[in-house]
């Protein structure tokens, strides 16, 4: 009985009812999180424990071709700070090498930009709405 329950924790006997996007982007599996964006496209807002968003997971977890392929087919943010205060760039930046770094400036760039823009027309106390 023992050696069944050690043999259904690996990953190949533990069975979930849904894999997550951060379950796939644990392990790189590219396909895996493609099918878990397809059932529920809101799964690229998800975070783990640590705040840490699939993004991000993927980056710590060394794999190269499934953070490109979040920032480059997917909505994930590339601004989004983990609970220590980390987002993707700088996580990228400390082990992503040269082409995530790349694609991770170019979308937290153009994120950044957005927000500045929702801002600029933000009405508050020192900016009233024009009459």
């Amino acid at each position: 009985m023992a050696n069944n329950l050690a043999m259904d924790l690996t990953d190949e006997g533990f069975q979930r009812m849904d894999h997550s996007l951060i379950y796939y982007a644990e392990r790189g599996n590219i396909e895996g999180a493609k099918q878990a964006i397809v059932k529920n496209p809101d799964c690229i807002h998800d975070k783990d424990d640590y705040g840490l968003n699939a993004l991000q997971v993927a980056i710590c977890g060394f794999h190269k071709d499934m953070a490109l392929f979040l920032v480059n087919e997917t909505d994930i943010s590339t601004r989004h700070k983990d609970g220590f205060g980390r987002d993707a760039l700088h996580l990228g930046i400390q082990g992503g090498g040269e082409e995530l770094c790349r694609a991770l400036d170019k979308k937290w760039s153009r994120e950044r930009y957005e927000e500045l823009q929702a801002e600029e027309n933000k009405v508050t106390p020192f900016r009233p709405k024009p009459s």
